[in-house]
């Protein structure tokens, strides 16, 4: 699958699980839903739960439209001890109190979005641990909303930083500015997915998803 820039719009712990409560509503970013099915139907296939990913691709979607896919995340959520409300009301997971829109320079199109910058710009936040033992803040991290391949207008918002403190939230709209690029002509969307790999053999090899 693509590294090319972050899947989906959410970087850090409670966005991420607000992103994927939002999936399973049938509301998440195009990209983040399209890799889910995309996965999640190669593992029922090699379950032998259905017999081509096409099928399986078919009973996820159904699974999703008919709720059955949100309801099986609560009681997942409830066997490991948690509050499955949050499915219902995403206000009860921990919250920044800094949010921080960064918005773009200038009119362009994103040619180019380092999703290692984004992802060490999270752990500098707090989203993840720089080393073992570090602690972890559930509520921080950023949320994009443009990503590559989109044309944006001077001050349109790129990004939003959900950070601890005002300072913490400039520090990381600095960087994370740094990990655009930009370009004046279209730039077409880097693929979701290069090649599968069944049965010890790549098929579709080269296939841009």
């Amino acid at each position: 699958s693509g590294m090319d820039q972050p899947l989906g719009r959410a970087v850090g712990n409670a966005l991420e699980v607000i992103e994927a409560i939002d999936t399973l509503r049938g509301a998440g970013p195009a990209d983040f839903a399209e890799h889910c099915l995309l996965i999640g139907g190669e593992m029922l296939v090699l379950a032998g739960l259905a017999e081509s990913p096409e099928a399986a691709r078919e009973a996820l979607a159904r699974a999703v439209a008919s709720g059955e896919a949100l309801e099986r995340m609560r009681a997942w959520i409830a066997a490991q001890g948690g509050d499955p409300r949050v499915t219902e009301d995403v206000g009860l997971l921990p919250q920044a109190p800094v949010r921080h829109v960064v918005t773009a320079p200038r009119e362009a199109v994103i040619a180019a979005l380092d999703a290692r910058e984004v992802g060490e710009t999270s752990v500098v936040l707090g989203a993840g641990r720089a080393k073992k033992g570090d602690p972890v803040d559930l509520a921080v991290g950023i949320v994009l909303e443009a990503k590559i391949g989109a044309r944006v207008s001077a001050g349109q918002p790129l990004l939003t930083i959900h950070a601890r403190s005002e300072a913490a939230a400039r520090s990381a709209a600095e960087r994370l500015l740094g990990a655009y690029r930009w370009s004046d002509g279209p730039v077409a969307p880097p693929p979701l997915v290069y090649d599968v790999l069944r049965g010890g053999r790549l098929e579709g090899r080269g296939a841009r998803v």
